[in-house]
This record gives C-alpha cells, sequence and structure tokens, in this order.
C-alpha cells in the first residue's frame, strides 16, 4: 500500500527471478496497492534466451487479469518481438547501469559494454539505442566533442532503425542528437513517434521537455515534465530538467523544491544540486 501510494500506482507487480542449469523461472504476483490483496500469481519457466518470451507472457498475463485490452500498437509491438541472446541483454543492462552513474569513469564503462552487447547479438536492435545513448552521455559528461560523438551516434541509429523501426528507445536516441544540433522540429517529431509507440516511455517525455526548453517553450517543457512524472516519480534527471526549467522562469521556490527532489534521488545529490542552482 505504501509502494502504491508513492508512486500513484492502483496496482503493484512484484515477484524474484532465479536462474538454474539453463533455465530462467520468474515468480510474479499482481496486487492491489489499495487494499494489499494479491490478485494473481503464477510462475512462468523458460529456457534462459527466452527472457522477453518470459516479460511478453507477463505482461499478456497481467493484462487479463486486470481485464485490459492490449491496443494495437502494443499487439504489433510484441509481436514484433525475437528472440534475444542472454548475454547480449545482460550486457545492455550493465551499460545502463554505468550510464546512470554520471561520471567519466562509469561513461567509458558504458559505452564498452554497449558495444559488447551489440558484438554479441548484432540483430539486437535495442543494444544499438543504449551504445548511442552512451556515446551522447560521454558529450555531457566527459566533455567529449560533440562532432567526434555524433560521428559514432549516426550510423548506430541508422543500423538500429533498420532492423526494427518500432523502437522507441531508438527514436528517443535520435532525438537528443538533433536536440544538440538544433535540429528542433526533428527532435519532437521523433519524440511524438516515440511516445506514439509506447506512451509509458517517461524517458521519451523528459526528453521532449529539454527539446522545448531550447526552443524557448519552457511551459511546454513542464507540461511534458508533468505527464514524465505521473509516469515515473522517481526519474531523477526529470526533477533536474523541471528545477532548470522553473529557474528560467524565475519561480524559484519550485525550482528549489525540484532541485531538493532531485538530490533526495540522486546517489550524488549535492553536486547535482549545486548543478541546477548554477544554471541560471
Amino acid at each position: 500500500r505504501k509502494i502504491g501510494q508513492a508512486l500513484g500506482a492502483r496496482y503493484v507487480l512484484e515477484g524474484s527471478v532465479r536462474r538454474d542449469n539453463g533455465h530462467i523461472r520468474v515468480t510474479a504476483q499482481l496486487i492491489d496497492a489499495h487494499n494489499g490483496y494479491h490478485l494473481w500469481s503464477k510462475t512462468f519457466d523458460r529456457p534462459i534466451g527466452d527472457v522477453l518470451a518470459v516479460q511478453e507472457d507477463i505482461a499478456s498475463a497481467v493484462a487479463e487479469s486486470l481485464q485490459v485490452t492490449l491496443d494495437g500498437e502494443s499487439k504489433i509491438q510484441l509481436a514484433a518481438r525475437r528472440p534475444v541472446k542472454m548475454d547480449s541483454y545482460e550486457l545492455y543492462l550493465l551499460g545502463r547501469h554505468y550510464q546512470l552513474q554520471r561520471t567519466p569513469e562509469s561513461m567509458v564503462k558504458a559505452v564498452e559494454y554497449q558495444q559488447q552487447a551489440v558484438a554479441a547479438d548484432p540483430r539486437f536492435a535495442l543494444a544499438y539505442a543504449g551504445l548511442a545513448d552512451a556515446h551522447m552521455a560521454t558529450f555531457y559528461y566527459s566533455n567529449r566533442p560533440f562532432s567526434e560523438v555524433e560521428r559514432a551516434i549516426e550510423p548506430l541509429l541508422a543500423k538500429g532503425l533498420e532492423i526494427n523501426p518500432r523502437l522507441p528507445e531508438l527514436y528517443t536516441a535520435r532525438a537528443v542528437l538533433r536536440t544538440e544540433q538544433w535540429q528542433l522540429e526533428s527532435a519532437e517529431q521523433d519524440l511524438k513517434r516515440a511516445i506514439a509507440l509506447n506512451p509509458n516511455y517517461a524517458d521519451a517525455y523528459v526528453r521532449l521537455g529539454a527539446s522545448y526548453e531550447y526552443a524557448g517553450r519552457p511551459r511546454d517543457a513542464l507540461s511534458a515534465y508533468s505527464k514524465a512524472q505521473e509516469l515515473d516519480p522517481l526519474h531523477f534527471i526529470l526533477h533536474t530538467r523541471r528545477c532548470l526549467t522553473y529557474q528560467n522562469l524565475g519561480r524559484y521556490t519550485e525550482a528549489a523544491a525540484g532541485g531538493d527532489r532531485a538530490g533526495s534521488l540522486a546517489v550524488a545529490g549535492s553536486s547535482d544540486r549545486r548543478w541546477c542552482g548554477a544554471r541560471g
């Protein structure tokens, strides 16, 4: 119930994952966050290479339990999934983990892990998005020249979209690049495409807000951030970016609250709060 209140969620899905002798076992249970009652539980056993198939089975089972009908786009997305090598998927997750640490040292590891993910499965489109994002992060956190970063990213995005033109993460990665290239209309189009493909993708709304900031549209940015908060209230960068937007509007009390919230969520909260306050 406390989790449901903190997240503004009606239902909570929890479970455990075990691996043994080439198999993966996921035990999942769906809980009504209003009263704490268990609505549904099930165990899924699959070969270790079928990790995405397990995700799809759980998503379908939860939707059925809640009597939710998946929309057309969701059905297309599920049908388009291809088997992914477990090694590649784990390398991708490690890359995302190190990218979130936001230090020059962790950026090196993020790029390395995403490169290994692509090498382990050259048809894994999500790894191309992860590698593009990792390269972009080196511009922000390692002072890497932007010209070098964009040369690395463009072919990755082209290859990823060739493999899977319906992957939201690829459009959001391209939008960040287009934003830094000041191709703001193209960035907005990519982000709206990502949101159409996955309306629950909070990162797309955060990046859309950032694109609006670059375009001098702070109120549109705040609207995008509000939607992102509905989807992911614990998103650290969301609160950081909103802090900056409030500050640029001269709404300093709200900016301070956003900075405090970002600081409470970040591993290195104090330094990020100073960065937020220094933007003006």
